[in-house]
């Protein structure tokens, strides 16, 4: 009976197994099925959490007034959550920092020293944290342009004007490299380096012509505004060379006569006439003057050269003159008779700086003869008798002496 009953019972549960599956293949989908068959996979795990992003790139800085101007691009990685802003760090000394929002790449920074070298770093942040450092940008100076230079001065040249000046009160942070001088009226302009110091002379001016001159001084940044003018300059060079000189020698003296010389920028204020060492000055208007003082019978270089505030132009091209006189009045001649011949004879008279070219003989009775200069003697023959005076002239290239004073001969019958 035991034996019996349990294997009805085990009959029975399986039928119930059999019933039970028929029963769930009939109710359930296919796809319901096939899901609860598959082998179980990863496809609805959680996603792996964010991270900080990767550091900002290629941050530059661009130096201005007192400023720099920092950008950068964005990171490689944003640690898989948007950038939500970034902060731009100031060194060397790390503080203060400056945060934008994550949308902006760039940021002027101000308040900076003018002269002191400064480096950036940027860091960027997300809803996990922030990034590392940047590298450095290349470090920057900030700076504006120097100060206005002042103490402008200048002092006039021939065709043109050394201009002087005092250093900037400050650079503004950058290196004064130049300095550049510019005239009024305009027309000249030149830029000198730093290095050739604080004057230049301006060239190219036009003599007679007054100028001032402004100087502005420059460094990276850019140009000073105008320093105040400097005081005006009137450039002008040595007189021009006089010319038509011409010269009349006299006794013991010269007069020169010459056209006016051109002031070249300054007026003309006299001319120097001069004859070996002797000279005098005379007033502008003049166009002559006479050399006194001369020693007969020398030659002279003669030169003219005018006169303005600049100083003494070149002299004129030279003229020689030699001063003379008439000859002196020759000594009373000697005279000889014998039978009815006349015999005159002379010692030379002084030529008193121009040669003797001839003397002349005058007998009164007898013609009178004329002799070159250098003969001493004349003989006059077959005379009648009677009482002669003879007297002698002498002749240079200035004329003709006084006659010289009676020698008395008688020739006998």
């Amino acid at each position: 009976m035991h034996a019996a009953g349990s294997s009805q019972r085990a009959l029975g549960a399986i039928l119930a197994v059999v019933v039970a599956v028929t029963a769930w293949t009939t109710l359930t989908p296919a796809s319901a099925r096939a899901e609860t068959q598959r082998p179980p996979t990863h496809r609805n795990a959680a996603a792996p959490a964010a991270t900080a992003p990767t550091p900002p790139l290629n941050v530059t800085a661009v130096p201005g007034d007192q400023s720099a101007i920092v950008s950068w691009d964005p990171p490689e990685s944003d640690g898989g959550a948007p950038i939500t802003g970034y902060t731009v760090t100031l060194l060397p000394f790390r503080f203060p920092t400056y945060d934008v929002a994550g949308d902006v790449t760039s940021l002027r920074v101000t308040g900076l020293d003018n002269g002191q070298r400064y480096t950036f770093t940027v860091t960027a942040t997300n809803s996990a944290g922030t990034s590392q450092p940047s590298a450095e940008s290349a470090p920057v100076v900030p700076a504006a342009p120097p100060a206005p230079v002042a103490g402008v001065t200048a002092v006039a040249g021939d065709r043109s004007a050394t201009v002087s000046w005092g250093n900037v009160s400050t650079d503004n942070g950058a290196q004064v490299t130049s300095f550049r001088i510019a005239s009024s009226p305009s027309g000249v302009d030149i830029t000198v380096p730093r290095a050739d110091g604080f004057s230049a002379v301006v060239s190219g001016l036009t003599n007679g012509t007054t100028y001032t001159f402004r100087v502005w001084a420059s460094n990276v940044a850019g140009e000073s505004t105008d320093s105040a003018p400097s005081n005006p300059v009137t450039p002008a060079g040595l007189p021009t060379t006089v010319s038509g000189v011409k010269v009349v020698r006299g006794d013991q003296s010269a007069t020169v006569t010459w056209s006016p010389a051109a002031g070249n920028g300054a007026p003309v204020t006299g001319y120097v006439v001069a004859a070996g060492s002797k000279s005098r000055t005379v007033p502008a208007y003049a166009t002559s003057a006479r050399l006194t003082g001369l020693t007969n019978g020398r030659s002279y270089r003669v030169t003219v050269a005018a006169l303005n505030a600049v100083g003494v132009g070149a002299p004129s091209p030279v003229s020689s003159v030699v001063p003379a006189a008439k000859p002196g009045t020759p000594a009373k001649p000697t005279v000889k008779v014998k039978g009815r011949t006349l015999t005159v004879t002379w010692r030379p008279a002084a030529d008193n700086g121009a040669p003797i070219t001839s003397y002349v003989v005058i007998g009164g009775k007898p013609a009178s003869k004329t002799v070159a200069g250098g003969v001493r003697k004349v003989v006059y023959k077959n005379l009648r008798p009677g009482t002669y005076k003879i007297r002698l002239i002498a002749r240079n290239a200035v004329g003709a002496s006084k006659a010289s004073p009676s020698a008395t001969a008688r020739v006998a019958r």
